[in-house]
């Protein structure tokens, strides 16, 4: 057996005239991550990072926020949108039909191929999440 080659896709929003808007992308990638349900968010996290934030208390003890580890995931997803108008090396913006793509991978063994590919693969899930496209 050899190494499989991989792929991490996140189709970006389709514009007007069906153009590059990188901004236009990261805004509605941001938009996406708020809409996230608490149980979704939490979701997500715990696929990427193996386990889910902890619920913590503010200085009031008796108040439990029970919102916080969903923020904390939601929190944890914002940079990612950077990927989209990025200058790394292993993954980049193509056309694929009428829909723009942030794309990355390689051979894998079992392993990650790229260092973006988790990444683009929690924006992927992320949009999926929301709009189930």
């Amino acid at each position: 057996m050899g190494a499989d080659l991989i792929l991490a896709v996140a189709t970006m929003p389709k514009t007007v005239g069906g153009g590059m808007d990188t901004d236009a992308w990261k805004t509605a990638y941001h938009l996406a991550i708020n809409s996230l349900s608490d149980e979704q968010a939490l979701n997500l996290y715990g696929e990427a990072h193996g386990e889910v934030p902890e619920e913590t208390h503010d200085e009031n003890p008796t108040r439990t926020q029970a919102w916080l580890p969903a923020k904390v995931a939601r929190e944890s997803f914002r940079p990612l949108v950077d990927y989209i108008d990025a200058d790394y090396r292993d993954c980049g913006l193509y056309k694929v039909g009428d829909r723009w793509a942030l794309i990355t991978g390689g051979m894998s063994w079992g392993d990650s191929p790229s260092d973006s590919f988790d990444d683009v693969n929690i924006l992927s899930s992320i949009w999926w999440a929301v709009h189930g496209e």
